[in-house]
């Protein structure tokens, strides 16, 4: 490690050879499909700090703490990042309501019933699709309506509409 960060660009080839296989299959255990993004950015890290790098430490070690510094900081930014999305479930509200509607008039509660087939739902997503797709509440409006999050309401309706295609209805 003390001739790659002297710059000898042969002891990079070194380290490498001799630690990656090792670090790839840590990773490979911990992840799964992504291994292969956070192992280049492990070795970016490596690279990036090396002069941080403290001899009385091994190097193998000192790269086992940064491959884990990085794969924490991946998966928290990977669980941000699907926390986040806003999914917009539009084009399926219009898909189950098109069928619905006749010469423009409002499908009423019992011909939402009879061509989805709700019964399979649970009451309170049963509740949210009626609310969402007849009433054409927002989702903060049928969260204040029913006592619950945004964040609920939201999943209630994707589980939903997830089950209705999974049998075929939506």
């Amino acid at each position: 490690m003390k001739a790659y960060q002297d710059g000898d660009p042969h002891a990079f080839e070194l380290l490498y050879q001799k630690t990656s296989s090792k670090l790839y299959a840590y990773l490979k255990k911990k992840l799964g499909k992504d291994t292969d993004d956070v192992f280049q950015l492990v070795f970016l890290k490596l690279h990036r700090s090396r002069s941080q790098y403290d001899s009385k430490y091994l190097f193998e070690q000192w790269l086992f703490v940064i491959a884990r510094s990085v794969l924490l900081d991946y998966q928290k930014q990977k669980r941000r990042f699907n926390e986040g999305i806003q999914v917009d479930y539009s084009a399926e509200v219009e898909e189950i309501a098109d069928p619905l509607s006749q010469n423009g008039v409002q499908a009423s509660y019992s011909q939402v019933d009879e061509v989805l087939d709700l019964k399979h739902l649970s009451a309170e997503q049963n509740e949210v699709i009626k609310l969402r797709v007849l009433d054409d509440l927002t989702y903060g409006e049928i969260a204040e309506k029913l006592n619950r999050t945004e964040v609920g309401v939201r999943q209630l309706f994707s589980r939903a509409i997830k089950k209705l295609r999974a049998e075929g209805r939506g």
